[in-house]
C-alpha cells in the first residue's frame, strides 16, 4: 500500500522518527516550494504502481516529503529508491550507499532564465564572467542548474560573483537597486515581474535532470528488473504513461552519470 502522512508537521516527524522500510521510494521537494504535496503524490501514484507491477518491488511504499536539507535528510533514512534532481542525487551517491539506475529529464514548462537590466544589454552566458549573479539559495536546484549551464557554455564559474537569495521579491530588489548585474531564475512570478519593471528577461536553458537511486542492499535481482523496466528503449506504454504522469521522460540511457 501507499502512505502518505497529509499534514506537514506529520511529514517531518516521519523524517525524524521512522526509519524507512527496505522497499520505500522516496521522493523530495524542497520546504519553500509551491508545489501541492497531495498534488505531487497523486501524480507519482502511477510511477510506484508502476514498480510494482513489474515485479520488481511488490510492497514498494510511496513517500513525498516536503524538507529542507534534503540530501542529508534521505541519505540519513536509507530508502530503497530516492528520485532527486542531479545536483542532489551525486551528493547523496559521495555516501557511497547508493548507485544511479536511470536519468530522467523534466518536462515542465518552466525554463532557466536570465535576467538583466535593459542598459546593461547581459543576454548571453559570456557576459556574465566577473559578474555578480542572484540564483537561489546555496545547495538548491536553481544554484545548482544555473553552475551546470555556465560551465556547459565554457564560463569559469569561479569567475562569478553569486548571490544566494531565496525569495523572488529580494531578487527584484537587489537587481532594480544596482547590487547585481544579472539573476537567473525560473518562476514565472519573478520573471513576468522584471519584465513589467522593463527588464530583459531571456530563456537560457532547460531544468536540471532527476535521477533515480537505488540503495546498496536492493538486491541484484531487482536492481536489473528496476533498470529493465525504465530503459529508454525498453518502456512498456503502462510506464511511459507513468513518467509522464510526474513530469518525467528518459533522458536516453539507464545508467546516469555525474554532472
Amino acid at each position: 500500500m501507499f502512505s502518505y502522512q497529509a499534514t506537514l508537521p506529520a511529514l517531518l516527524l516521519s523524517l525524524v522518527c521512522v526509519t524507512a522500510s527496505a522497499e520505500e521510494f522516496r521522493i523530495g521537494i524542497e520546504k519553500n516550494s509551491k508545489t501541492n504535496l497531495p498534488l505531487v503524490m497523486s501524480a507519482f501514484e502511477p510511477l510506484g504502481n508502476a514498480i510494482r507491477s513489474s515485479g520488481a518491488m511488490k510492497d514498494v511504499r510511496l513517500s513525498v516529503d516536503a524538507v529542507d536539507g534534503l540530501v542529508a535528510s534521505y541519505a540519513s533514512q536509507n530508502p530503497a529508491l530516492i528520485l532527486t534532481q542531479t545536483h542532489a542525487a551525486n551528493a547523496i551517491r559521495a555516501s557511497g550507499e547508493y548507485t544511479p539506475i536511470a536519468t530522467f529529464d523534466m518536462t515542465t514548462n518552466e525554463r532557466l532564465t536570465l535576467l538583466s537590466s535593459k542598459g546593461s544589454a547581459i543576454d548571453t552566458p559570456k557576459e556574465l564572467s566577473g559578474k555578480r549573479v542572484i540564483v537561489g539559495k546555496q545547495g538548491g536546484y536553481v544554484s545548482a542548474a544555473t553552475k551546470l549551464w555556465l560551465s556547459k557554455q565554457g564560463v569559469d564559474v569561479s569567475t562569478v560573483q553569486f548571490k544566494h537569495v531565496r525569495y523572488a521579491d529580494l531578487k527584484l530588489s537587489m537587481l532594480q537597486a544596482g547590487q547585481a548585474e544579472a539573476a537567473l531564475v525560473v518562476d514565472r512570478e519573478t520573471i513576468n515581474a522584471w519584465k513589467t519593471a522593463g527588464g530583459l528577461a531571456t530563456p537560457v536553458g532547460g531544468f536540471p535532470t532527476k535521477q533515480l537511486l537505488v540503495h546498496s542492499s536492493v538486491n541484484a535481482e531487482t536492481k536489473a528488473k528496476l533498470k529493465k523496466l525504465f530503459d529508454a528503449g525498453n518502456l512498456s506504454a503502462g510506464t511511459k504513461s507513468a513518467l509522464t504522469s510526474a513530469g518525467l521522460r528518459p533522458a536516453g540511457n539507464t545508467v546516469a552519470s555525474a554532472e
